[in-house]
């Protein structure tokens, strides 16, 4: 932990926000499994892919470690 309130509070953002979307990009991707590729899920998943992409040159700029995607292992999936 650093001595900077303001940059554990952007860490800490990022990293909640980065998580947001992984969940829900695992979430959709369990349901084309199950589903198929139907509307309106395939574009909500490609949606979130961009919203992962836009928030990459954050934890960049900010040396903040990107946290590793494992909410595919962590979701139930559908059963019907």
């Amino acid at each position: 932990m650093s001595n900077n309130p303001e940059f554990d509070d952007l860490k800490q953002a990022l990293c909640e926000a980065i998580q947001d979307e992984y969940k829900a990009c695992a979430t959709y991707r369990l349901i084309i499994q199950k589903f198929g590729p139907i509307k309106p899920f395939v574009n909500i998943i490609e949606a979130e892919k961009r919203h992962i992409q836009a928030l990459m040159p954050l934890f960049i700029r900010y040396n903040i470690p990107i946290p590793d995607d494992d909410w595919e292992t962590r979701i139930i999936p559908p059963t019907r």
